[in-house]
């Protein structure tokens, strides 16, 4: 194996300099230590309602709307292979 050398020097004033190496790993090394840090979160792109017949009605609202996305693909498909495709991708979504 090889080692790496880290070379710092200090000035005319006695303090230490920092070599590049180390410049460039604490540039590369703070954002990746604050990331590893955060308590990981869910997202926020959904969060149910309170009231279960809004909720209920919300839900209802997308399935119809799925199903007109469905009805419009079969209409607009003019080969079966495209159709067939089409639907396992949006249902799969």
């Amino acid at each position: 194996t090889t080692t790496a050398l880290a070379f710092s020097f200090t000035n005319n004033n006695n303090q230490h300099v920092p070599s590049r190496r180390d410049a460039l790993q604490q540039i590369i090394l703070a954002p990746m230590a604050t990331v590893l840090t955060q308590a990981a979160q869910p997202a926020l792109a959904y969060t149910p309602d309170s009231d279960p017949l809004r909720e209920s009605l919300y839900l209802m609202s997308r399935v119809q709307e799925a199903t007109v996305q469905q009805e419009r693909f079969v209409n607009k498909a003019t080969e079966q292979d495209v159709l067939k495709n089409k639907m396992k991708l949006t249902l799969r979504l």
